[in-house]
């Protein structure tokens, strides 16, 4: 079943990444998270495999 309405209450700080190559998780993104969605550039809906560094430097950016 889809988790996206779920996610739509949580009450805690939340991003949605997804690829630009994938319109439909980034529009998705954008309606669950706002000005909190990220966008990475030239990847898909295979984030970890399309685009690990990238990736990584966003997570590493949010963490610390």
């Amino acid at each position: 079943p889809s988790l996206w309405e779920p996610l739509r209450g949580l009450r805690v700080e939340t991003h949605a990444v997804a690829g630009t190559l994938d319109p439909t998780y980034a529009a998705l993104a954008a309606e669950v998270a706002g000005d909190r969605a990220v966008l990475i550039p030239d990847a898909g809906h295979a984030l970890l495999t399309e685009a690990p560094d990238a990736l990584a430097d966003l997570l590493s950016h949010l963490l610390a």
